[in-house]
């Protein structure tokens, strides 16, 4: 069984694309699929390997891929390339090794494999390589001052980071007056420039690299005027390490006014746009503070003689992420609590496969992977257990088989924060492979856009939606929307994320994304937008933004507004998403514990039982009875038992609540076992329990990890499950121990004359 390249999209290359099929995509048998007659019956070639690609000496655009031969029943090689937004396919016989791919433009990137396949087209896939443009990079860090003898402006640059297929001539400069809007263009071998221009005007300057090829893309940069230009490469970024902490970063400006001296910068901030300023000093770096429940918009401008620059484009930090519930309009959903990760799906998916692969894989590097197959509707959600901490995508297919063959579908492809110790991502995205009948045109009235499904461009590898203009919209928007129909459940006051992908193949166009917040009569009350995207063409762009729903809103839907769009330019937008962000993890300290039987050592994050007898401390304001708690565990000596509790409540004469204990006696086998507490007495009926391997020895600190979530309970240690309960009601009837515990604290404890130190606890909550 191996990959196939019909359902390979560009942005998984890096999981999916460099590996030769999934017995190594999985990390060699993470997944066992029981043997069928099919599978036995058809036997799968290897990948092809050497792959290569040459230039063309009649016509440098094209090129000559080539391999070396798979091994195997090989009916055909499937050579695949993506480039500019879109996939070509190219079979050939068996015994062809090489194809000549007729290429784009002289500023195009591909990526190609090539794929094995056998008469049931399954096969497997060779690595992916990457044929750079004809063209060189544009030259980078243009920057200029004012000239030595104060004639005018001396501008420099460093050389293109990637190199074309022939070597740079010479370099092209363009000096742009803003305002009067006249150019002046030079050209030098080096890579810096005295214009004869006047330093007290401002300018658009751009340079760019020439070859015997051509010219490539330019680099621009604002030099001159009495003020210093914007700030470059700024960025805000969360603290993982400390969440409650933005980290601010940028560069230097490109000009630092005819003084050429920056004094200083200034730090801008808000809710939703820039209101207040603070002085940073002459730094390039700075951190703030931001509760992990808000989100805020960051900005930075440089201080000189000459006054404030301009503001740097402004950063959104948003807090960690909840999924919206999943519904018809979007049915899947991933979450990640803890180490486990969970992937949603609101019914049967209005798609013809019968099958769904789920993949978690890593979004950079090789770290752990995973997958599941279920059958579509018959199964509402699937697991990932005891995932180590990391970037991960979730990527799920739709197939016709429980066979990896040919005909697969994205539906599904959102990235995932794995870490205890960190936030937790969890995310909705709309996919257009059932169709985009929910979406329609909205504006103009009169000329209403054209909305459909295509597969002609695509993000996912899939489909996408386009708009269509019907009329010239040159000054005015198009827009194509939801509308209620497609809308999630919100509340007012509660964040909304919306993010999207869109393309445009013609001339440059304006967009930006928008949500729509709709009361409990589906009368539109308000609408959100993104920031505008200008000028944009060629290759997919990204846009997104986090608003605040209004009071009265009880759903919000997306609509995305395209301008610029003459009659019949089409506008592609894919990977429509709608996320809402409250925070979702806690980290426990010696402030959130209370001792309520024997005694304990609370200091920071640890939590130490040392004297003998019983002993619990208890943490009451943790909301909710959904909750994981990860802890790490030492017996430090004596024998006994030490314990974890969930749904706990607080009587006058003790807790009650599940108790999840581990024990092991000298020359026995260690047990774990799930005991139901009442009124601080344990239940003499064990809910449900385990055997350890003889190996686990609870002297050396080892992660604890609980999870109370539904109906259901599970037990992991040392990254390994140990313990599922799938019903705790039907448990806690059949041992008579009471009612099943509905409370919402958790609690350490120990037994006997062990003494335990639990260290570094963290609770997520949902």
């Amino acid at each position: 069984m191996a990959l196939t390249p019909q359902i390979l999209r560009r942005h998984l290359a890096s999981p999916l694309a460099r590996v030769a099929g999934v017995a190594t995509l999985l990390g060699g048998g993470l997944v066992a699929i029981p043997p069928t007659a099919a599978m036995a019956a058809v036997a799968v070639p290897t990948a092809p390997t050497s792959v290569t690609a040459e230039r063309s000496s009649k016509d440098v655009r094209d090129f000559t891929v080539s391999w070396q031969k798979g091994t195997g029943p090989v009916s055909q090689y499937a050579v695949v390339v993506f480039a500019d937004g879109k996939r070509t396919q190219k079979n050939v016989s068996a015994t062809t090794t090489s194809l000549l791919v007729e290429g784009n433009s002289l500023q195009s990137v591909y990526q190609v494999h090539v794929a094995s396949l056998n008469s049931e087209k399954q096969g497997s896939v060779s690595d992916e390589i990457t044929v750079n443009p004809v063209l060189s990079g544009p030259p980078v860090d243009v920057n200029g001052s004012v000239s030595i003898d104060g004639s005018g402006i001396t501008a420099r640059w460093s050389p293109p980071q990637r190199a074309g297929l022939n070597p740079v001539l010479r370099y092209q400069v363009t000096f742009t007056d803003s305002l009067t809007r006249i150019k002046r263009t030079y050209a030098t071998t080096n890579t810096r420039l005295d214009a004869p221009v006047d330093a007290d005007r401002v300018y658009e300057v751009g340079v760019s690299a020439v070859t015997k090829d051509g010219t490539s893309i330019t680099e621009t940069a604002e030099l001159g005027g009495a003020k210093a230009s914007t700030p470059r490469y700024f960025t805000a970024i969360r603290d993982s390490d400390s969440p409650e902490q933005v980290v601010l970063n940028w560069s230097t400006p490109a000009w630092a006014g005819s003084d050429d001296v920056v004094t200083g910068y200034e730090i801008g901030s808000g809710t939703g746009t820039v209101t207040s300023w603070s002085a940073v000093g002459d730094t390039l770096t700075t951190t703030v503070p931001l509760a992990s429940a808000k989100s805020a918009v960051y900005s930075v401008r440089a201080l000189t003689a000459g006054g404030a620059s301009a503001l740097a484009d402004p950063n959104s930090v948003d807090t960690a992420v909840k999924t919206q519930q999943v519904n018809d309009a979007y049915p899947i959903a991933a979450s990640s609590t803890g180490s486990d990760v969970t992937v949603s799906f609101a019914s049967n998916l209005a798609v013809s496969q019968e099958w769904l692969w789920a993949w978690l894989l890593p979004a950079d590097g090789w770290s752990y992977r995973d997958m599941r197959i279920v059958r579509n509707g018959l199964q509402k959600a699937i697991s990932f257990s005891d995932v180590p901490s990391g970037r991960y995508k979730v990527y799920i297919l739709g197939l016709n088989s429980s066979l990896f063959a040919i005909n697969g579908v994205t539906l599904f492809n959102e990235e995932i924060i794995v870490n205890d110790l960190s936030e937790t991502v969890n995310a909705t995205e709309a996919a257009f492979s059932a169709g985009s009948s929910t979406w329609h045109g909205i504006y103009p009235p009169a000329k209403l856009p054209n909305v459909a499904m295509t597969d002609k461009m695509s993000y996912d590898g899939a489909t996408s939606m386009s708009v269509t203009a019907t009329a010239n919209s040159v000054g005015q928007n198009i827009t194509a929307g939801a509308g209620p129909a497609r809308a999630v459940p919100v509340s007012g006051g509660k964040q909304l994320v919306v993010s999207a992908q869109g393309y445009t193949t013609t001339l440059p166009t304006q967009w930006n994304l928008g949500i729509s917040w709709w009361d409990a009569n589906n009368n539109q009350i308000a609408v959100s937008r993104t920031n505008r995207l200008a000028k944009v063409l060629g290759n997919w762009k990204s846009s997104g933004g986090t608003f605040t729903a209004p009071k009265n809103a009880v759903a919000a839907s997306a609509f995305v507004e395209v301008g610029e769009l003459l009659r019949g330019q089409t506008f592609y937008i894919d990977d429509i998403a709608l996320r809402s962000y409250v925070p979702s993890q806690q980290v426990s300290t010696a402030g959130d514990w209370n001792v309520v039987r024997g005694q304990a050592q609370l200091s920071g994050g640890t939590v130490s039982m040392t004297t003998a007898g019983d002993s619990e401390v208890l943490d009451s304001d943790t909301p909710g009875t959904d909750i994981s708690v990860n802890t790490q565990a030492q017996l430090t000596s004596g024998t006994g038992a030490y314990g974890v509790e969930v749904r706990g409540t607080k009587t006058s004469t003790g807790t009650t609540g599940y108790l999840v204990q581990v024990s092991k006696k000298a020359g026995s086998a260690g047990t774990v076992q799930l005991l139901q507490m009442v009124a601080g007495k344990v239940c003499a009926s064990t809910l449900a329990s385990a055997t350890l391997a003889s190996s686990f020895n609870p002297a050396t600190a080892h992660k604890v990890t609980v999870r109370a979530a539904g109906n259901g309970l599970g037990v992991s240690l040392a990254g390994k499950q140990v313990l599922t309960v799938s019903s705790l009601s039907d448990v806690v009837t059949a041992k008579k121990c009471g009612a099943a515990p509905t409370g919402t604290a958790v609690g350490l404890s120990k037994a006997g004359d062990a003494t335990v130190e639990f260290t570094g606890t963290v609770l997520n909550k949902g």
